[in-house]
């Protein structure tokens, strides 16, 4: 907002990031499927994919400064 303005603007809700859980798999799988239809690809993802990719012996690490 700049400081000309009169508008006041309603502010968004905030946004919580957290790590997945396996719950959230066959969320997770809808939204990359949704995304590949709609760059018109086919994903070739599945929950159980997911699940070893996510949460299988060889997880993710984060890198930090």
């Amino acid at each position: 907002m700049t400081e000309d303005s009169s508008l006041t603007l309603e502010r968004p809700p905030v946004v919580i990031i957290r790590g997945a859980r396996k719950t959230d798999l066959p969320e997770l799988n809808e939204m990359i499927t949704l995304l590949a239809t709609f760059h018109g690809d086919a994903a070739a993802i599945t929950p159980a994919k997911l699940e070893r990719d996510l949460f299988g012996p060889l997880q993710p690490r984060h890198i930090s400064d």
